[in-house]
């Protein structure tokens, strides 16, 4: 079956995709292509590594794909919606939150 919402932002994605990758990738996660939403993420996020929402999807899929350990690399956040976004893509079995996210907090501003 063919994902309407897929192809509309495949389209817009070829017209605009520095203003659509973020989405597109979502919508690539969603259907279950997170090997191709990480690829698209990537690609993009070199370019601009202050899309927010950019680096959410990524930790998202990299999430889903069992690949949790590498949204450190990638994510270098500069503000606290950065550091939350890391927050949220942590497994329960790394333990606290809170501690984990001091961690990375002073990872990055030190």
């Amino acid at each position: 079956m063919t994902n309407a919402r897929l192809e509309e932002l495949r389209t817009k994605f070829q017209e605009n995709p520095r203003r659509y990758f973020a989405p597109f990738a979502n919508e690539l996660r969603k259907a279950g292509d997170t090997a191709q939403a990480i690829s698209v993420c990537r690609a993009h996020l070199s370019g601009q590594p202050g899309h927010v929402s950019g680096h959410i999807v990524l930790g998202q899929a990299l999430y889903e794909a069992g690949e949790a350990n590498e949204v450190g690399p990638d994510v270098r956040p500069s503000g606290v919606a950065g550091l939350l976004g890391c927050h949220v893509f942590r497994r329960p079995e790394q333990g606290g939150g809170r501690a984990r996210l001091g961690r990375l907090y002073r990872s990055v501003h030190s």
